[in-house]
């Protein structure tokens, strides 16, 4: 479980939400409406050797294509959907 302490009335920061995903074991991506990666937790950067800034395809060739597609997709959609992917075989 992670806890993000802050006071009541100030929203929390860029970097408390930041090191809040990064204490995440999950891998977590977040992908813009322009298909570039816009986060990456520090377990998404070490499975997938990706980094926000990145495209979409770039940071995504651990995938296989059909998953690699799917992601894509539903970015294009921006609806927010969570998705669980595989890794391509070998990755």
């Amino acid at each position: 479980m992670a806890v993000l302490s802050r006071p009541a009335a100030a929203p929390p920061s860029n970097a408390q939400l930041l090191a809040l995903l990064d204490g995440q074991d999950q891998p977590l991506l977040v992908i813009d409406a322009r298909a570039r990666l816009s986060l990456a937790n520090r377990a998404a950067q070490q499975l997938l050797g990706c980094e926000a800034g990145q495209g979409a395809e770039q940071a995504l060739a651990a995938l296989d294509e059909a998953e690699r597609q799917r992601v894509l997709e539903a970015g294009a959609r921006r609806d927010g959907e969570l998705l669980h992917l595989r890794l391509a075989e070998g990755g």
